[in-house]
């Protein structure tokens, strides 16, 4: 390789570590929120003691409940009416 080739190519490689870092770095506005958001985890929403800390205030920051542990939930939910069904 010639040292204008190598040289072009540490300068690119700069370049594209600086390029992923400022993109990184963007603000993502994939949420319409105010703060931050909290994502919500399915062994919180069935302790059921968050919405009384959601109410006080306490938290400032959204919560956000992913559809994956809406799906788990209502799987357990419906999971539970085929067991009671059964008895």
């Amino acid at each position: 390789m010639q040292l204008s080739t190598i040289v072009l190519l540490i300068i690119t490689l700069i370049i594209l570590g600086e390029v992923s870092y400022l993109l990184a770095r963007l603000p993502r506005n994939t949420l319409k929120t105010k703060g931050r958001a909290l994502l919500v985890d399915t062994s919180v929403l069935m302790d059921g003691r968050i919405t009384a800390v959601a109410k006080t205030g306490f938290i400032g920051d959204t919560l956000v409940i992913p559809r994956s542990v809406v799906g788990e939930l209502q799987f357990l939910a419906d999971h539970a009416d085929s067991d009671k069904r059964a008895r």
